[in-house]
Formats: C-alpha cells, structure tokens, sequence
C-alpha cells in the first residue's frame, strides 16, 4: 500500500471534493493510484528523495530536487511582497516547485496548472502533497480549458485581478507533455495584460470627463430604466449587430432582410449609414463617453429605436430623439459617486470597440445566433471606415491642401503598429494592434457562449477564431 498516496488522496478529496469527482477514476483505481506513464522513470536522486526523467530527459535534478526546487522558490517574490503575489505555475512535474512555495509563501495565493489530470494523479504518487494540499489559498487548474484558466485568474479569488502582478513559474521542461496547451495559455495572459494596461491608461486619460459626464448625467438614473429589462426577450430570434467597418457598404441593401428575420443592434458610428439606407435598427449602443462619439447622433433622429448608453455618455446623447433610452452600468469604475452604487440598470461587457457592448447585449437579449455585419477589425481596400460614416464626412470637412482626407485615411490606417492578418477568403488584410485587442475579446467570448453562436456576413472581415462566415444572402433566402 502506497501511504503517500492514501495521505495524498485524503487531503485532495476533503480538500477539492468537486475536482475529486470529475476525475474519480483516477483518483480510486487503488490503494497505490494509477499506474506511471511508460516513458516515466523515478530514479533516486543522489541527495534522497525520487526524481523525474520523461523520454531520457530530466524534468528535476538528478542530485537534490528538493534543494534546488526551495533555493528557486525563495527567489520568486521579493520579501515586501511575499503574501500578497500569486504564483501561477505553468506545469510542475512531481510537484517539487508548488510544494517548496508553499512552505515558503503560506500567505500568498498559489495555481497550479496541468492540463493532464492522470499526471497530476501520478505526481501524488510519488510526493508528500500536504504543503499544497492544506495550502489556504491554493486553486488547482487540472483538465482546465485555457479560457477557463484566464478566467479563474483574472478572479479576486485569488487576490489579485491585475495579471501583471502575478508571478509565472514558466519553465519548458514541464511543458513538453502538452507545448501547445501552454503556449496558447501563455499568448491569452499575454494578450490579458496588454488588455488590463489599454484599460488603465484609457481610466487615467478619461476619468475627469467620465466624472464630469456622470454629475450631469445624475438624474437619468432614476428617470430611465436599465438593460437587465430586456434580459431574455429574444430567445427565439437571432440578432444583427451592425458596425461601421469599409464592408457595410455591402451590407446596406440586405439591411430591410435582415431587421425582418433578426433584432437589428446598430453601433453608434454606422447609424448615419443605416439611416441614410432606410432602415431604423431596433436598437442603437452608444458606449464612449467622448464628445466625439456623441457627435454620430448629431443630426440624426431614430422614433422607433431604443438608444442604449451609459450614465457617463456625453449629455447631448440623452436628447437624441428615439423611442427609449435605456442604460447599462458603466464600464468606467466610479471615482467617487456613491449616489450611482446602488443604482445597477444591469452590465455589458466592453472589449475596447463599442460593437463588444452591441454583442453582449444580444447575448443578454439571449439571441442563440448573433450576426456580426462590417465588424472588419482591419482595413479592407486600405480603408477605416465605410462611406458616409460620420469619421469618412469628417475627413473631407477637415481636409485641406496639405491636409488631404486621404492623409487622414493613411493615419487612421498606420498609428497603432500596423500589422497583417486574414480575412474569411484567406486574403491578407491590414490590421493594426487595437483591432488584436477588439478580436481577441471576441475570440474570447465565442468561446465562453457557444450557446449564443456568433457568425460574421462579411468575407472581407477578419477571420476571429470561434466565429464563422455566412454569406448575407444565406440569411434572406
């Protein structure tokens, strides 16, 4: 009988029942666990203890395992920080690394992550898993999809939703079982901090207009309903979310089809284009609070539309004529406005472009089917945005001489490190690093929802991973 193993599955099972019964097979075969993988071998480490070598290749030291694991251990956070840092393994082996941290860190929040359930089982095997497994602040991530993984880490579960203040354990070696697993859940925490710095600055730079916005904006609290009104009304209709990209131009004459077969969600910026074709959306979002963006109203009126905002939209959008103007909570975190925390009108999420905020809301409209129209992330043709867009008439009423509309085009295209993706045909398109950060998002929540299938109409778009192209003509036949 394997005593460690028993003291191992005891601690586990009391520990983290849930995780126990998915994988019960495993964690119940006997009384020595599961048996070790073919290419495993456990010789004994010169200094004591067992070790690990998987195809001929040492995944601990040959010498003192132990020893070594705590001396890398005690350099992982700075003494200052010591109870406040999570340690996110990516792998561990045998466990040497996760078991020296937590006799080291007993404050700070540990996670482990293997997406091999039976390693896991064969580590308890072999260590005394006690120091992790009565760790109090310990979140095992086995079997985890990646997405599931960003999300238990971006929770303040573990203290920290900031995943620049995290410390990664990355080490190859242990990852060599499953390298791709890895590095796709390396590129999402990648992209996530590139996410949570975007969000940072953008507070710093807005947060006196968004405050200035919300004192004037205070009564409209309690004079207008919220978004968690509409929760659900749409289950059996799927929506279309309408964007600004170059491609609505050819989308425009399929504008009357679509808003008899879906609910029409019209962004903010592509509603003068949408108008103009002869169509008034079911219902239009508005989410920056920039004098600018309420700017696309300017001129514009919608009677059978319902408006969907924020407190913190520029004043003028609330005099926009239109059937309702409903709010959601502010995706801008209040600096000091006590009077609007307990006035929650419901949340939808912002992935950086105000078509994220259309899309959540057809999810909670609980559309099973949510058609992206002209959401390109990209220039197809070197274009920003469609013709007759308010950015497009802007360019030409600013243009002059030495200060072409084509000049303002060319920035709008190079300003943020320009880089090449792929539309749905497979043809490069020009993108730039703002539209990575909108695409991800997306890539994200088509993945999160598979119960609200998400689809792209046009070709020319980029090609998001999760969403599928259908052609429009698909829809009206």
């Amino acid at each position: 009988m394997n005593s460690i193993w028993n003291k191992n599955i005891r601690l586990f099972c009391a520990r983290f029942p849930g995780l126990y019964d998915l994988n019960r097979p495993l964690f119940s075969d006997d009384s020595n666990g599961p048996a070790l993988p073919p290419d495993w071998e456990l010789p004994d480490a010169k200094q004591g203890g067992k070790t690990l070598r998987e195809n001929g290749i040492w995944l601990h030291s040959a010498y003192n395992p132990a020893g070594e694991a705590e001396k890398a251990a005690a350099a992982l956070i700075k003494p200052d920080r010591a109870s406040s840092s999570p340690l996110v393994f990516y792998g561990f082996g045998l466990g040497y690394g996760p078991i020296a941290a937590a006799r080291l860190y007993p404050g700070s929040p540990l996670a482990l992550i293997e997406p091999d359930a039976r390693r896991f089982a064969c580590a308890l095997r072999v260590l005394d898993w006690e120091p992790v497994l009565s760790h109090p602040r310990c979140v095992l991530l086995i079997n985890a999809a990646e997405q599931s993984v960003l999300s238990v880490l971006e929770d303040p579960l573990l203290g920290e939703t900031s995943l620049k203040s995290m410390v990664f354990v990355d080490l190859p070696i242990l990852q060599r079982h499953d390298q791709g697993y890895f590095a796709a859940l390396k590129e999402l925490v990648k992209r996530n901090i590139w996410k949570q710095q975007v969000n940072q600055n953008t507070k710093k730079k807005f947060s006196v207009l968004w405050e200035r916005n919300r004192c004037r904006n205070a009564a409209r609290l309690t004079e207008l309903r919220g978004v968690r009104d509409f929760a659900g009304i749409a289950q059996d209709r799927p929506a279309c979310v309408v964007a600004a990209g170059p491609s609505l131009e050819g989308i425009l004459p399929h504008l009357r089809a679509l808003q008899a077969r879906c609910v029409l969600i019209c962004v903010d910026t592509a509603l003068r284009s949408v108008l103009r074709a002869g169509v008034e959306p079911d219902f239009i979002v508005l989410g920056d609070a920039q004098f600018w963006n309420a700017r696309h109203l300017d001129g514009l009126a919608a009677p059978a539309a319902t408006l969907v905002t924020e407190i913190a939209a520029y004043p003028s959008v609330f005099r926009f004529p239109c059937k309702e103007i409903v709010l959601f909570d502010s995706v801008h975190p209040a600096l000091d406005a006590p009077v609007i925390a307990s006035a929650s009108k419901g949340a939808l999420g912002a992935g950086g472009s105000v078509a994220a905020t259309a899309w959540d809301f057809a999810r909670l409209l609980d559309c099973p089917d949510i058609y992206l129209a002209a959401l390109d992330l990209g220039f197809p043709a070197r274009r920003s945005h469609a013709r007759g867009s308010t950015f497009e008439c802007q360019s030409h009423r600013e243009s002059a001489r030495l200060d072409t509309a084509e000049t303002f085009g060319v920035r709008a295209i190079y300003s943020a490190n320009t880089s090449v993706c792929a539309d749905y045909m497979g043809n490069p398109l020009l993108s730039d690093e703002r539209m990575n950060l909108y695409a991800w998002w997306f890539e994200s929540k088509a993945a999160s929802f598979p119960q609200h299938k998400t689809w792209s109409l046009t070709a020319e778009s980029r090609a998001i991973p999760g969403v599928e192209y259908l052609p429009v003509e698909r829809l009206e036949g």
